[in-house]
């Protein structure tokens, strides 16, 4: 069990990991997880055994109490804690030729501002089967490996689900796939729905000049997983909302979480018969003999960017 009294920066069940600490990270205190049966662990580190060991080695104590011997009953089957793990394909970085795949099955004007994503470890490409074919993908994830989603490079719906979006078998999809970056700096945090709006608000950010840091819930049904909420804690969000009410509804109710968590929040609504921000960039068309000044022009006129302060 963990010494509460060696914590540092503790709120409630949260409070700086001891392990991330010694390597100067967790200044927020928003990794470590107490429960209150004793149980701890690292939203960071997940199933990691080696750095819960080190958390333990700096702040744990040893519980003396005798345990007391069960008797199985007769001819009964063992319990097994399933561990729940995503399981992945073989990952690749996205090469030049793949990132313009994705611009050109999305319609966006340029590709290359989604090298961000690929250097905060987000966004990946790899090769899986769909029925009996097989097909190359992009993958949306991040470090914390607990929710990935992978689309089809080509842009086609998988033939195997009848579906655009693949969640990938052991995924948790109430875990907001970027929050594990959100600790390496202090950016504006841009929540979207799903991969593709979280694609098209990295390349307006670039056209518009900003740096920001995207999150993607991928479905509009799941709340905001307990264990990330913290690591929004002090932030600025802004929620970038799809023109439904199934998405409507969904902003509300994380903003709520959000709010909750100690970040301040506030939304953006894309145009009257706009879908969603992806739609919304798909569309762009220059007009004038400097494209790239006429689309830098049309991100700011969005307003996606307006009134934001770290």
């Amino acid at each position: 069990m963990i010494d509460l009294a060696k914590l540092e920066n503790r709120r409630g069940p949260h409070a700086r990991c001891p392990a991330c600490a010694a390597n100067g990270h967790d200044r927020w205190g928003t990794h470590l997880y107490v429960a209150d049966d004793g149980k701890f662990g690292c939203a960071m580190h997940p199933g990691d055994a080696d750095h819960r060991k080190e958390i333990f080695a700096r702040v744990g104590v040893s519980d003396a109490r005798p345990t007391r011997r069960v008797t199985p009953l007769p001819n009964a089957a063992p319990v097994a804690q399933a561990k729940r793990e995503v399981l992945f394909p073989a990952l690749r970085r996205p090469t030049c030729t793949e990132l313009a795949q994705i611009q050109i099955s999305r319609n966006f004007p340029f590709w290359s501002p989604l090298e961000y994503l690929v250097r905060a470890g987000m966004l990946f490409t790899a090769t899986l089967r769909d029925g009996v074919e097989i097909v190359e993908v992009w993958i949306l994830a991040d470090s914390a490996r607990r929710n990935a989603q992978a689309r089809r490079l080509d842009g086609k719906p998988w033939v195997s689900i009848g579906a655009k979006a693949k969640t990938l078998p052991g995924s948790n999809a109430s875990w907001p796939v970027g929050a594990a970056v959100l600790p390496r700096h202090e950016r504006p945090v841009f929540l979207c729905e799903g991969g593709p709006d979280a694609l098209a608000v990295e390349i307006l950010a670039w056209l518009a000049g900003e740096k920001v840091q995207v999150v993607a819930m991928l479905g509009a049904g799941n709340r905001i997983h307990a264990d990330a909420l913290p690591l929004f804690r002090g932030r600025r969000i802004r929620i970038v909302e799809q023109n439904d009410a199934a998405a409507l509804a969904a902003g509300n109710k994380w903003a709520r979480q959000l709010h909750d968590a100690g970040a301040r929040v506030d939304g953006w609504n894309p145009p009257p018969g706009v879908k969603d921000v992806a739609d919304l960039l798909a569309g762009f068309a220059p007009q004038d003999d400097d494209p790239i000044a006429d689309l830098e022009r049309a991100a700011e006129g969005t307003e996606l960017f307006k009134g934001l302060v770290p």
